[in-house]
């Protein structure tokens, strides 16, 4: 047998936490006024043609700005590399454009420029939402966390690059923000890759108004806000260069769907994803999710109520490994006769960094001696949105439509085909050597007849005699 062990207080800090449940109270009743993404602010990259008239740019940044605020971006971003007369202009319009959409205008300066002194000196008197701070996504590997002078010289540089984005602050309007927009990775002397930035030392000190971060979207942000008295915007960066053009889509989506879910996170940050995707993609996840939970939430007033039954089960509780799913079974046997509209599966997502894998294909077989049969009774699909990413294993549910008739002390199997796929796989929870009179697991591989798949499967309540 192969295969399945293939997973891997002081005054200060009463203020500090008494900030932290001030600025969620504030956040979660303003809500309303955020547009984006579910409560979550969502700003994003205007791309501007290269090559045209200052007309023609002017023309191109208005519709944008106007496709933007249909779809509910709460704020664009415009990134510069020097600020001339032209630019102040066309800042100047493109501000009062997103205000009339009710909407706001950040600009942005990748990092390192030597000119991002001059430049936030120059919009300190514009009308715009603030200056945000680009880090291209990292590169290579951290350094041998036992090498201390390294690790010391790469503290050395971050902190030098802190007071420069101090000085940047300092050349700001009063009422500008200064956003800071880098990787989790980089955050830290022992996991920087390219460089250091003192983000800690930063918000605690109250330099930077807006954190997001990349590779973070499980992140308990509450941990950056802790860091000082005053609110602190935080949440996930996202840029298009982390994955080629074909995955782009998927990885948005994904992104989205784990920012919505991470309670702790109230910003999405997208640099260089067209707009145009954007417009299609967002709403399409917030609704799927939406619905993941309206479904969720009928299914636990029908459980609540009575009208489903729970007949069979294994127990995640009782669960002690995992295995992929390669056209893999679990076999049941009901404890009466009855209609079955509801089979659940434990199960999470393994490998994806891009797209959400295809939904789980879920059948109910007949059986055929002692194996899933060629009878196909039903068969059904689970999105990948009702998983969660390894090892955040989640109940997932397949709603049978019509319900199957299943009959009393007659085996049946459930059967899950799924494959490997580039976008990821899934893994099932699994209980080695828990397999029982009433059922055992099943491998188009291997042999796992003396264990069992955690699954639930459901009746509809008996009729009244």
């Amino acid at each position: 047998m192969r295969e399945i062990k293939d997973n891997p207080t002081t005054h200060s800090s009463a203020m500090r936490l008494l900030a932290v449940v001030l600025f969620i109270v504030v956040m979660t009743a303003s809500h309303s006024a955020l547009g984006g993404i579910d409560g979550r602010e969502l700003v994003v990259t205007l791309q501007l043609p290269a090559e045209a008239t200052p007309e023609q740019i002017h023309q191109a940044a208005g519709a944008q700005i106007a496709q933007c605020a249909s779809f509910g971006a709460d704020g664009m971003t415009l990134v510069v590399r020097e600020v001339t007369g032209k630019t102040v202009a066309l800042i100047g319009d493109l501000s009062n454009q997103a205000k009339k959409h009710g909407t706001k205008l950040w600009i942005a300066v990748q990092l390192p420029n030597e000119s991002a002194l001059d430049i936030a000196r120059t919009l300190a008197p514009l009308s715009i939402e603030g200056l945000a701070l680009f880090f291209d996504p990292p590169h290579g590997k951290p350094t041998d966390p036992g090498k201390l002078a390294a690790l010391l010289e790469i503290k050395k540089q971050g902190d030098k690059l802190g007071e420069s984005i101090r000085d940047v602050k300092r050349q700001l309007g009063s009422k500008q923000k200064l956003a800071l927009c880098t990787a989790l990775s980089e955050i830290t002397p022992e996991t920087a890759r390219d460089q250091y930035v003192p983000v800690g030392n930063l918000v605690r000190d109250g330099t930077i108004d807006v954190v997001t971060l990349s590779e973070a979207e499980r992140m308990n942000f509450h941990t950056l806000r802790l860091l000082r008295d005053a609110p602190l915007l935080a949440g996930s960066f996202l840029d298009a260069k982390l994955t080629d053009e074909k995955r782009r889509a998927g990885l948005l989506s994904r992104t989205v769907l784990e920012v919505v879910q991470n309670n702790t996170c109230q910003w999405l940050w997208l640099r260089y994803f067209p707009i145009e995707m954007v417009g299609q993609i967002v709403p399409v996840t917030i609704e799927g999710h939406k619905q993941s939970q309206k479904r969720r939430t009928a299914l636990e007033a029908t459980l609540a109520t009575g009208e489903l039954v729970l007949d069979q089960e294994v127990s995640e509780k009782d669960c002690n490994d995992q295995a992929s799913l390669h056209g893999v079974a679990q076999s049941f046997v009901p404890s009466r006769d009855g209609l079955c509209p509801l089979v659940q599966v434990y199960a999470a997502i393994r490998g994806s960094q891009g797209p959400l894998p295809p939904p789980i294909q879920l059948e109910i077989r007949g059986d055929e001696n002692g194996k899933p049969g060629t009878s196909i009774l039903t068969k059904t699909e689970i999105p990948a949105a009702e998983f969660g990413l390894e090892p955040a294993f989640r109940w997932g549910s397949a709603q049978l439509n019509p319900p199957v008739p299943l009959k009393k002390n007659q085996t049946y199997w459930i059967y899950l085909s799924n494959q490997s796929h580039p976008d990821g796989n899934y893994v099932w929870r699994i209980v080695k050597n828990g397999a029982g009179p009433r059922g055992h697991a099943w491998s188009s591989k291997y042999d796992y007849t003396k264990h069992n798949w955690v699954f639930r499967v459901y009746l509809q309540k008996e009729p009244s005699k």
